[in-house]
């Protein structure tokens, strides 16, 4: 969850945000997602569509879009001009983060992907495994998926 959905479903909860320990307990990596934006075969508007994609793919497309969903942006200026980020006490533990994240491969499985990692980060969570188990299960599924084996 995220600051606002905190202040919003639990007000009163106090929580902390911390990188991810990294296996030598020295590197600070994190992972930090992208969002396409595409138009299917067959859409009916396709101009107002397209000219909409521009828009998003603007500055000012891209500060609204960060500003109206609470995302953070590859780009520092947009992040350091965001209202929700000002206010967002645990914003600077992310942002300093951005430079040393890492992005989802962009695959045909992606969602796949992603979807398997919350499992697994879930699953590490709940005692259900541990992190080298779960994470050999991701690669394996995926990878099966990819038609890598």
């Amino acid at each position: 969850m995220d600051d606002a959905t905190y202040k919003t479903l639990a007000p009163d909860i106090e929580y902390g945000v911390a990188p991810i320990p990294s296996p030598d307990g020295k590197r600070v990596v994190s992972w930090a997602g992208a969002w396409g934006v595409v138009m299917p075969r067959g859409a009916k508007n396709k101009q107002v569509s397209f000219d909409f994609m521009k828009y998003l793919s603007t500055s000012n497309g891209v500060y609204t879009y960060s500003e109206e969903t609470a995302h953070f942006m590859s780009a520092k200026k947009i992040n350091d001009s965001l209202k929700w980020y000002k206010e967002y006490q645990y914003g600077k533990v992310v942002a300093d983060l951005l430079p040393s994240s890492k992005c989802r491969p962009p695959i045909p499985k992606g969602q796949l992907s992603w979807d398997e990692l919350v499992t697994a980060t879930n699953n590490t969570l709940y005692g259900k495994g541990t992190p080298k188990d779960l994470l050999k299960k991701v690669t394996d599924k995926v990878n099966t998926e990819l038609v890598y084996k």
